[in-house]
């Protein structure tokens, strides 16, 4: 980590209007952190383009999760895009209403956290980079202390509709959220997690997680992987399930424009002959179940 020096210098420029105690708060709590170093301090929200920039220079806690597999919003391809120099350039998109609402709210909810737990924070929202390897980036909304000041855990907060109002309430965190923090603990060396999230502007619900060995490993790992197979030769990684969707939409675009091309190498052959069989088996399962569902019933 930065000498309290060079943090008091860096966290006076982003933020002129802190107050000695809020920067020494800030200091405090950031020099406890091992093993790694401020990166940015540029908020979503405020600066757009300078988190953007800072989220470019290696894989952050909302893409380790599209990497590994685990998240149903972003494929591998959807990060790699954002990290190889061709794209570089590209007009970031904007930041929708449920991420603006979910800034807006972010002090107030972990107010309201700390009222009702009556446990310690330091909200400080800050890009945290690994110092052996500086691909691993942690974007963290802040920091759970003690009363004297000592480095708790890790604070996530998130915003959500009432149509997860169930998930929440069973305590069913989305697996790319469990994925998350455990990115952000692996990074900051710290061993618990709470996670925050209010529904539907109503319902507030929070739940603590340890540092688990097994996700960390898996999470350096594919992260190696991803960056050094990848980003840095700009290879594309496999399409997924999850670019089936969007691709279906370019589809739709395109089939008026130009007639389909059909290739008939070994490989295309190969995946249409799976796909074929795939759809077949599904096909017999979902007879099966609708048989197996009329003797429940």
């Amino acid at each position: 980590m930065q000498s309290k020096e060079e943090l008091n210098v860096m966290l006076r420029q982003v933020h002129p209007d802190a107050t000695d105690d809020m920067i020494a708060s800030w200091i405090n709590v950031l020099t406890q952190l091992k093993g790694c170093h401020v990166h940015s301090l540029a908020a979503q929200g405020e600066d757009d383009e300078g988190w953007h920039a800072a989220r470019a220079k290696g894989i952050g806690g909302s893409e380790i999760a599209a990497i590994l597999g685990k998240s149903s919003w972003s494929s591998p391809t959807d990060i790699y895009m954002r990290k190889i120099p061709q794209f570089a350039n590209e007009p970031q998109p904007a930041q929708s209403e449920a991420a603006r609402w979910g800034n807006v709210l972010e002090d107030s909810i972990i107010k309201e956290w700390s009222t009702r737990t009556g446990r310690g924070y330091v909200h400080l929202p800050v890009s945290i980079m690994s110092d052996d390897n500086p691909i691993f980036i942690a974007n963290v909304d802040g920091f759970e202390v003690d009363a004297d000041g000592n480095v708790v855990g890790i604070l996530e907060c998130k915003t959500t509709t009432l149509h997860n109002l169930s998930a929440w309430a069973d305590g069913a965190v989305p697996i790319y959220y469990m994925y998350q923090i455990q990115w952000y603990m692996m990074i900051t060396g710290l061993q618990t997690a709470c996670i925050m999230c209010l529904v539907g502007g109503q319902k507030l619900f929070y739940y603590d997680f340890p540092a688990l060995d097994a996700i960390a490993e898996e999470e350096r790992a594919g992260a190696i992987d991803f960056w050094n197979n990848h980003v840095i030769p700009c290879v594309p990684p496999a399409l997924t399930d999850v670019d089936a969707d969007r691709l279906q939409a370019v589809k739709a675009e395109q089939v008026e424009q130009a007639p389909p091309v059909i290739t008939d190498d070994e490989e295309t052959v190969q995946i249409l002959d799976n796909y074929v069989e795939l759809r077949t088996q599904i096909s017999a399962l979902e007879k099966l179940k609708k048989a197996m569902y009329a003797q429940m019933l």
